[in-house]
């Protein structure tokens, strides 16, 4: 997949905070610069008399439009309201963020599908993680574990059944992620003696059931290994992302590439985001295969051109079974 190139129009442009002449709002007399731009893919409009200067306070209504390739996906401030209302506190800069269609359905089909290389091909889904940290784990990736999961929370909030918690007794996990060297690991898990663990920053399996949830996962994270943040940050959404029911994909911009690439993809990238915001839609049933994802993706992203899958909406019964399935994750030169 060719990665999105983020073009920027800048719209309005930031002033000085000298006090407009025209501007008709009477306060406090403080001026603030007001600049918002649009990602590829889409525009925004507001009502901007002033060249980008607003008096504190002032109320300001701003709309995104997407193209008809893209669809808007949320405010660089994090919201997803369009038109979003703000409040003029302080100089602000915001962006209107847009996803291409097709590079969602694409992304979908490669991290929720797959290939059946490593894991079933038919969506899959969590409802309540619960996570055990144990091992060598230093106190920044604690931290950064604990970033995650709020990260995880906001971006699923779209699912009112999912939550994702840390907890201090493993008997009240269904998580258990071990930071530790091959050797104890293998200890835990004998299954994964000949795995060769050390070669790899982690290494990930769950479980699922004939209900579509996936209900259990192990984590190993090599703790040698853990001795610089964006190691650390890929690994811990990496290997948290296949216990979410991710696969791997060729593209060097997502967190699911099977490689840590140094200033590429230590974070999950928006193409990310929104794949598992749709794999958590509720208009996605679990057991979708491939056909069946990409004509529900369509139908709700207004793609016309789709062909039917036959009854799209129905679980795919016929694959219903105990799954394992297990995650290499290789260990690559730092680019």
């Amino acid at each position: 997949m060719k990665k999105i190139a983020a073009f920027i129009f800048v719209i309005i442009i930031s002033c000085s905070k000298d006090n407009p002449s025209t501007n008709p709002v009477e306060n406090s007399g403080l001026a603030y610069s007001l600049s918002v731009s649009a990602s590829e893919g889409g525009s925004v409009a507001y009502d901007n008399p002033n060249g980008g200067v607003f008096f504190e306070g002032e109320k300001i209504n701003i709309s995104a439009t997407a193209e008809e390739s893209h669809y808007f996906m949320a405010w660089s401030n994090g919201s997803r309201e369009n038109p979003l209302q703000i409040y003029i506190e302080s100089d602000t800069t915001l962006t209107a963020k847009f996803i291409n269609k097709q590079n969602l359905i694409t992304r979908f089909d490669e991290i929720v599908i797959g290939t059946g290389e490593n894991g079933p091909q038919f969506t899959l889904r969590w409802d309540e993680m619960k996570i055990f940290l144990e091992g060598r784990a230093t106190e920044e990736f604690n931290t950064e574990l604990l970033n995650f999961i709020d990260e995880l929370n906001y971006i699923l909030n779209n699912d009112s059944s999912f939550s994702s918690t840390k907890v201090d007794v493993r008997s009240e996990s269904n998580v258990h992620m071990f930071v530790t060297e091959a050797d104890t690991y293998v200890e835990a898990y004998p299954r994964y003696e000949n795995n060769q663990l050390e070669n790899y920053l982690g290494y990930a399996s769950w479980f699922s059931n004939n209900n579509g949830s996936i209900y259990s996962g192990n984590i190993f994270v090599n703790s040698p290994r853990m001795n610089k943040t964006d190691v650390i940050r890929w690994t811990i959404r990496h290997e948290l992302g296949h216990v979410l029911g991710l696969k791997h994909t060729e593209d060097t911009s997502s967190i699911m590439h099977q490689n840590y690439i140094q200033g590429s993809n230590i974070v999950f990238s928006d193409l990310d985001h929104e794949t598992l915001r749709f794999l958590h839609d509720d208009r996605m049933p679990v057991f979708a295969d491939s056909d069946q994802s990409r004509a529900i993706l369509e139908e709700i992203l207004g793609i016309n051109n789709s062909k039917t899958a036959t009854n799209k909406n129905k679980p795919n019964t016929s694959l219903k079974r105990d799954i394992i399935a297990s995650e290499v994750i290789f260990v690559c030169s730092k680019k």
